[in-house]
């Protein structure tokens, strides 16, 4: 039965090993693929974030670049000009200084300048070319190389007059009345170069520029997509637009008086025929010198005179038209010009970017240079205006607003073309060129080494769980393998409790029927039948309190009484007392008893420790020839020592730690010849324990065991 039922817990231990085997086994394999996939989203989460960086910067770059066109777009037509008349409630003609004349750089514009039907270039630097700066002097004639051909050297400022889109609206528009120049009104200028008016029918050329001739891919949609996929569709390169043309394509109409727009207009003819002297001037100087190398420098001058004063002739010398200005205030009052004091409309188109060619060749991350520029109409005169874009101050505020998004451990580079270390490339699409963004990654690594160490604290934490399992599994099989072999030493116990019982029980009901029905003839036999009967009385109750004893101290209800007595005195009691039960056994038992002194103990306990021992020779020892049982007991140190010495078989090694064992007994309950309960041995441990001793086995010479048992004797004194 009880192997029966070890078998079926074998079993269930083996399907509970199994059943967790393959849960941390399934659990392994999902963790070390929970690491692959948590690599993969750190990688993607920090993809996501250099994108999302990148839609910042394009996004505030952008914002940055739609407030700098709002800004020039709304600035006055007059700005571009060195000095120009501003708009007055009374009729005081004052020249003001334009405030762009400070600088060249002005935020992302640089060099501001205007170009009229002729050509002829106006800046707001200088009040003419002689007196210019040399910078400003390089960059006209950067403009005259570059931009004026790419424009068609003025043909593009051909263009056919813009009507109002609403005539009822613009019931004061120049339509209403003939066009007029300034000539017309002043007779000391007219018919002397005054700017020639374009017909309202002539076709308008297309203006010829190296800009770039194909739009950005998606730009009527850039608002619902940002980034948009590159040719090669890679996770880590994508294309923003940033479109520098203004998204309101609305023209603005703004309305000056016609007397300010006069005496503007006045003053730009002043300044143009400055400009036109000291262009013929330089002109004239250069044909004497192909002309003429063989001459000196007087002949030269001499020719030089002559023929500026030919040419003097047919211009208007700058005396004369700032006479003419400065008479035009007093000529506005005096003379009654049909419609002098209303309104005239300037239209005021967006900007619009134009690349052209660059002296110094690709030295930018553009394809050249940027010019923005704007057309004005003022009646029938069409002027364009604008400036470069300083592209300088573009990719400072483009580096600005990276370093302003950057996350932890992100660095970047600005360049024209990706770099193959690049954790992610930005490519900003301005519609004119782009500009490479390259993300970097600091600590390339870092991802992984964050990896690695959660993947060792993965594998440290598994392997903590696999010990403790295996441990846990362990105890579990110990307490398994306790629990049967405590079931099989309860079966023993009741086996041989039943045993035990019945044979002193037998012996007691056999001797009291021969009593009762007087089958004892002699005095002698009646004795000794109650002597046995006693005895066996005795034997019942030693194994009964001896369970008792085991069950209270196992439920920690066990009582000791300690009182001071000689011990030697309690052991020759227990030994008189057992001498009977050795005599008939064919034993003889043998004292020796040292002086120990009075010390406190239990008497009780003694009494239990010496009868088990007794009991136990007396059993085991059964088939010895040498049939002697030493009672002794000695001074060690702290403790008293009380040993019982038998000359039987003794006890094995490998059992003597396991004799002391409740319900232990040694060999098997079917063949074993030997009673008991197995509790006799165990109590002499507690009871040891209880006073602070200790209980030890060792084999006696030359046969035989030594069982020796310590009571601490310092308690009590």
């Amino acid at each position: 039965m009880a192997f029966g039922r070890y078998s079926f817990m074998h079993r269930r231990f083996w399907i509970i090993c199994s059943v967790i085997a393959a849960g941390l086994g399934v659990l392994s394999v999902l963790g070390l693929s929970s690491l692959g996939m948590h690599e993969k989203g750190l990688r993607a989460e920090r993809q996501q974030e250099f994108i999302t960086v990148a839609e910042k910067v394009r996004f505030d770059v952008k914002k940055k670049l739609d407030t700098f066109l709002a800004t020039e777009q709304s600035r006055a037509y007059t700005d571009y000009q060195y000095y120009y008349v501003p708009m007055a409630d009374n009729q005081a003609a004052a020249l003001v200084r334009s405030p762009l004349g400070g600088a060249l750089s002005n935020g992302l514009a640089y060099g501001y300048f205007q170009l009229d039907s002729t050509s002829q270039i106006v800046n707001p630097y200088a009040v003419s070319p002689d007196r210019a700066s040399s910078v400003v002097k390089d960059y006209v004639g950067n403009l005259e190389r570059n931009l004026l051909p790419a424009l068609g050297n003025g043909e593009s400022l051909q263009v056919t007059r813009i009507e109002p889109s609403d005539p009822k609206e613009d019931s004061l528009s120049a339509s209403s009345y003939p066009a007029r120049t300034l000539s017309d009104y002043i007779p000391s200028i007219r018919g002397r170069g005054a700017i020639t008016d374009r017909k309202a029918n002539e076709p308008t050329p297309a203006v010829k520029t190296k800009a770039l001739e194909s739009e950005t891919p998606g730009k009527a949609g850039q608002g619902k997509k940002v980034a948009s996929k590159s040719k090669s569709d890679s996770s880590r390169r994508s294309r923003y637009p940033i479109d520098l043309e203004q998204t309101d394509k609305t023209i603005q109409v703004q309305n000056r008086s016609r007397g300010n727009f006069y005496m503007n207009e006045a003053y730009n003819v002043a300044n143009s025929r400055q400009q036109q002297e000291q262009v013929m001037l330089d002109e004239s100087d250069l044909l004497a010198q192909r002309m003429m190398p063989d001459m000196n420098s007087f002949e030269v001058g001499q020719v030089q005179r002559e023929q500026f004063a030919r040419q003097k002739e047919q211009i208007l010398v700058p005396n004369e038209v700032q006479q003419a200005a400065v008479e035009f205030q007093g000529q506005m009052s005096d003379v009654d010009i049909p419609g002098l004091n209303d309104v005239v409309q300037v239209r005021i188109e967006p900007f619009t970017p134009i690349t052209v060619a660059d002296d110094n060749g690709d030295n930018g991350v553009f394809a050249g240079q940027v010019f923005l520029l704007r057309h004005v109409q003022i009646e029938d005169q069409h002027l364009l205006q604008g400036f470069r874009l300083d592209e300088r101050e573009l990719l400072r505020q483009v580096s600005d607003s990276t370093q302003q998004f950057l996350r932890r451990g992100m660095g970047f580079d600005i360049s024209k073309a990706e770099l193959p270390e690049a954790a992610y490339t930005a490519v900003l699409d301005f519609g004119f060129g782009e500009v490479v963004l390259n993300l970097l990654e600091r600590q390339p690594d870092w991802i992984m080494a964050r990896v690695t160490q959660i993947r060792n604290w993965f594998f440290a934490i598994l392997a903590i769980v696999w010990l403790a399992v295996i441990v846990a599994l362990a105890t579990f099989w110990r307490n398994m393998y306790e629990q049967v072999q405590l079931s099989r030493k309860k079966d023993d116990f009741i086996s041989a409790v039943s045993h035990e019982l019945r044979t002193p029980l037998t012996s007691i009901r056999m001797y009291t029927e021969m009593l009762e029905k007087d089958w004892v003839k002699t005095d002698g036999k009646r004795k000794e039948y109650y002597s046995t009967m006693r005895q066996e009385s005795e034997r019942l109750t030693r194994l009964i309190e001896n369970v008792l004893d085991f069950s209270r101290i196992q439920r920690g209800k066990k009582r000791y009484e300690f009182t001071m007595g000689n011990v030697n005195t309690c052991i020759d009691e227990v030994v008189e007392m057992m001498r009977p039960y050795a005599d008939r056994a064919g034993f003889t038992l043998l004292t020796e008893f040292e002086e120990v002194g009075s010390f406190s103990f239990d008497r009780d306990a003694v009494v239990q420790i010496v009868i088990n021992l007794l009991d136990n020779a007396l059993k085991y020892a059964r088939e010895a020839d040498d049939k002697f049982i030493l009672v002794r007991t000695c001074q060690q140190k702290d403790y008293v020592v009380i040993e019982v010495e038998d000359h039987g078989p003794g006890i094995a090694r490998s059992q003597q730690k396991k004799i002391f064992d409740a319900f232990y007994r040694c060999g098997d309950e079917s063949t074993r010849q030997a009673t008991g309960t197995g509790l006799g041995l165990a109590l002499v441990k507690r009871f040891a324990e209880a006073h602070h001793g200790f209980v030890e086995i060792v084999s006696a010479k030359p046969t035989g065991a030594l069982f020796r048992v310590g009571l601490a004797n310092h308690y009590g004194k």
